[in-house]
């Protein structure tokens, strides 16, 4: 059964095995931005996000590998819980333990699930993308307010914001340009292949980002966090503990 949404990137074109050569290859990019383990993380829902983004780059090779229906799923669905677990984490950090709502949340990642497996059209795309978009805006905009709070307190922290937020930006940038400019980009010499760029850009933006709510976790927690850089490229959050 086909997917609901076929990218820019020409259908196989460099193997008669996969479908999207380059948007499979790019997905490696989040399997490996799931077990990148820069800092330790003894949290046990970080390393389930963490989980659930190294399961959405395995649902991406598939799904853009076979463009079908069953795989866009396996993409999707991890995305959707990704967002929701994030989501209740900065809530939590914020205010404290809270069982009934993360009963709520799981709940709510169950029919969220529903509804973007179950829409067997064209509809399908726009509703898992209203549904994952949604968590993706409030997210940044809680990712924001933690900035704005901590920027000065927190060594390091105005630069991960800086670097994860145009990062990311950019990588939406990509996604939205081979969405619908796709006969332009095609009509070039060389197609950019903007959709693998998403995967890459968007995995180093969200490694940022994520970190900020690492880092918001650990000041609540009473460690004493700071921001470096390996590679200079890659951040990696160090603490005191007090």
């Amino acid at each position: 059964m086909e997917s609901s949404i076929d990218w820019c990137e020409a259908n196989y074109a460099f193997s008669p095995y996969i479908a999207e050569f380059w948007n499979s290859i790019s997905s490696i990019a989040m399997i490996l931005l799931g077990e990148i383990r820069f800092y330790k993380i003894a949290s046990k829902q970080f390393r389930f996000v963490f989980h659930l983004i190294t399961a959405v780059g395995i649902g991406s090779f598939l799904f853009h590998a076979t463009l079908n229906r069953y795989t866009q799923a396996m993409d999707e669905v991890p995305m959707v819980w990704a967002a929701i677990a994030l989501f209740f984490i900065m809530l939590e950090t914020r205010f404290g333990p809270m069982p009934k709502v993360a009963v709520g949340f799981t709940l709510y990642a169950i029919f969220a699930t529903i509804m973007v497996v179950a829409p067997a059209s064209q509809y399908q795309f726009y509703v898992f993308h209203g549904t994952f978009g949604s968590l993706e805006v409030i997210s940044i905009i809680m990712i924001w307010t933690i900035y704005r709070a901590k920027k000065t307190k927190i060594p390091g922290l105005e630069t991960l914001f800086k670097r994860g937020i145009s990062i990311y930006a950019l990588a939406v940038v990509c996604w939205m340009v081979d969405l619908h400019f796709c006969n332009w980009l095609s009509s070039l010499p060389v197609n950019p292949q903007l959709h693998a760029f998403w995967h890459i850009f968007a995995s180093i933006g969200l490694l940022h980002l994520f970190s900020i709510v690492y880092v918001d976790r650990l000041e609540k927690e009473g460690s004493a966090p700071y921001v470096s850089y390996r590679y200079a490229c890659i951040p990696v959050v160090n603490y005191k503990a007090d």
